[in-house]
């Protein structure tokens, strides 16, 4: 009996580990202090009054930092862009006119759902499946299905956080900054894609982007080249 009660215990502790204990996401950085504006971007410029900044999100530390995964190992390249609008007129900027080049291949862009589908649900399904399997090896069915409900409702959250943070169609008033992710998949080709694999680097990438002034107002187009992205894993 005593054994029983003992083998009780220890498949109820490892439950309890399982639900609270497996991969989790932690993001380090909320909506304010990613679109708050005090941030310092990797590029910016300006023109006519309007300055456009960008912050790539794709060098693991960084990615790892706002999606608690490394998302270019996936394919998925975010961007953090900001609009501050100092002209008179109000500008509009549709999803569609921000657009994303590497060595001027066009990048496909992906909505925040399937963005956190690609990278960091997938990440952190890996991350979890060893624990789910655990769960089913060593515990009761209950515990096993808890595993992966609790598995199911973070891969929720992720997709949640990727959408709440996806630059949408905007008006870009003055002195009402707009802004939020834009997540773009990395390109088809095979010869680019072994060059960013040999380098651990994404280079020569730029990003355009039309404001169209409302009321046939005057537009406002920007080419901004990015720095050399370094994809190398962090030195500890």
């Amino acid at each position: 009996m005593k054994k029983t009660t003992q083998s009780r215990l220890a498949k109820c502790l490892i439950a309890c580990m399982l639900v609270s204990g497996c991969a989790s996401f932690k993001p380090a950085l909320d909506q304010q202090a990613l679109l708050g504006g005090t941030r310092i971007p990797t590029t910016e410029q300006t023109i006519e009054g309007v300055t456009l900044s960008i912050e790539e999100f794709a060098t693991p530390a960084k990615s790892k930092l706002d999606f608690d995964s490394e998302v270019a190992s996936s394919g998925v390249v975010p961007l953090l862009i900001r609009i501050e609008n100092k002209a008179s007129s109000t500008l509009k900027i549709p999803a569609e006119a921000v657009k994303v080049y590497i060595e001027n291949q066009p990048l496909s862009r992906l909505t925040g759902e399937k963005a956190a589908r690609e990278a960091a649900t997938r990440d952190y399904v890996g991350k979890a499946l060893g624990w789910t399997l655990l769960a089913g090896m060593f515990v009761a069915p209950a515990a096993f299905v808890g595993s992966i409900v609790h598995t199911r409702n973070v891969n929720s959250r992720i997709i949640q956080d990727f959408e709440t943070l996806e630059f949408t169609s905007s008006i870009a008033r003055p002195n009402e900054p707009v802004g939020g992710f834009v997540y773009y998949q990395m390109p088809g080709d095979t010869k680019l894609l072994q060059k960013i694999a040999e380098t651990k680097a994404i280079q020569n990438l730029r990003v355009e982007l039309t404001a169209t002034g409302e009321q046939e107002g005057p537009s406002v187009r920007f080419d901004v080249p990015l720095p050399v992205i370094d994809l190398s894993p962090p030195t500890n």
